[in-house]
């Protein structure tokens, strides 16, 4: 287990420092198996505050990887995480968080992107919008104006920014089983897509699965947790970060925290402090789910089986995508019949047709 320390800005800075030295040998890679095939374990990885502004998603992804840590000590969850990996960043953007001391609501990051505001003149015209600089659509219909004034400006190209270089890095070399992207706020969990209306490959097994973490944040506390394709609940957005993880073979989905509106006295993006307990306790709710699917499937995953489906649904890996679609019709179980971070109920199939692949 890699739990990030990245409570302070010199850790997350040091965070995507060391996620960068992982890129794999080919750099680039070609999808999901390029880099990380020869890892132990199946990974998630928990992300927040790329939108600098969401103050409250550091805060409870910071506080879910202290929470783990904490119970470390008990059976389950000493087992759980012998068998799959955490990667917790709670700061992804940290020259962005240090600044909302200054200004509470900006989103991008600090780098300097040819605009007025590189010599001070235009405050507003630095930084890149760290959620519309990937590459899945980027540049596309639903993409921000390409102003580097706009909140929410799209960089120069794909990949240009240095913390997006960093986690595209570390996306390729881990290859996560799971990919939950931590923002604030809506309680929403939104999935795939969010550049389209079409519906995404592999959504008879994605669907199911980000329902039911809906149905555990909410009863961690009561506060209800809506789920639906990005498009659909919020609105169409080109260039984010789940849907390039979802292209490379990760189960992957926008987590919206509470509150539900930014009213009652809090922005939304930065909870009182009796708040951020509740929070970080659905946080954890979220990714403890996450972490059993991945060890649940352990087989599946190291044989590219839900790599093998999306990736397989762009191209090049059509077959593996024909043996896990098999596999899952005769094995899955949604997770109202089979527990998830069990192994699948087997039903008519043979041990040795339901097993690892």
């Amino acid at each position: 287990m890699w739990i990030s320390g990245a409570a302070t800005l010199a850790a997350a800075e040091a965070f995507l420092r060391a996620a960068a030295a992982e890129v794999s040998a080919d750099g680039d890679g070609g999808g999901a198996a390029a880099g990380g095939a020869g890892r132990d374990h199946p990974v998630v990885q928990a992300a927040a505050a790329a939108a600098a502004s969401a103050g409250a998603a550091a805060a409870a992804t910071g506080g879910t990887a202290g929470r783990l840590a904490a119970t470390l000590p008990l059976g389950g969850i000493a087992e759980l995480l012998t068998n799959v990996e955490l990667l917790a960043a709670p700061i992804t953007n940290p020259d962005g968080y240090a600044h909302t001391a200054e200004d509470r609501l900006w989103r991008k990051n600090r780098n300097p992107n040819g605009g007025a505001g590189d010599d001070g003149a235009a405050p507003d015209c630095v930084g890149v919008d760290l959620n519309r600089n990937w590459g899945t659509d980027w540049g596309g219909l639903y993409q921000a104006p390409i102003d580097p004034c706009a909140g929410e400006y799209i960089g120069a190209g794909p990949f240009s920014e240095p913390e997006v270089a960093a986690l595209r890095a570390l996306v390729l070399a881990t290859t996560p089983a799971v990919h939950l992207d931590v923002h604030a706020f809506g309680q929403l969990l939104l999935g795939p897509w969010s550049y389209t209306d079409e519906p995404p490959p592999g959504l008879p097994i994605s669907d199911p699965f980000w329902r039911h973490v809906a149905a555990v944040v909410t009863a961690a506390r009561g506060a209800v947790y809506q789920y639906g394709k990005g498009s659909d609940r919020l609105y169409l957005a080109s260039g984010i970060f789940p849907d390039w993880t979802y292209s490379v073979g990760a189960m992957s989905a926008t987590f919206e925290m509470r509150p539900a509106t930014g009213e009652g006295g809090e922005d939304g993006f930065h909870l009182r402090p009796s708040a951020i307990r509740p929070a970080a306790e659905e946080a954890t709710g979220a990714v403890l789910v996450a972490l059993r699917y991945a060890a649940g499937v352990r087989g599946a995953f190291l044989s590219g089986g839900w790599s093998a489906a999306v990736v397989g649904a762009g191209g090049g890996r059509g077959r593996s995508r024909r043996r896990w679609q098999s596999w899952k019709r005769r094995c899955w179980r949604p997770p109202g019949e089979s527990p998830l971070g069990e192994k699948p109920e087997r039903g008519t199939a043979s041990r040795r047709a339901c097993g690892p692949r």
